[in-house]
């Protein structure tokens, strides 16, 4: 399977940041995931993201 790395400076106290992303499921703050879609049962679930492709 890939791995995929990204970095980013966030302009935000670490408590902010952490309490949006301590939600692993919840990728909304993101704009670049069209959509979500579970794969798996139970403990095995985890999200697939669709993404989308920009050339901005």
């Amino acid at each position: 399977m890939g791995k995929c790395v990204h970095s980013a400076v966030i302009n935000a106290p670490v408590d902010q940041v952490w309490q949006v992303l301590r939600n692993f499921h919840d990728l909304s703050w993101t704009k670049a995931i069209e959509s979500l879609e579970p794969v798996g049962d139970g403990v095995d679930q985890r999200p697939r993201a669709h993404f989308s492709v920009s050339n901005h």
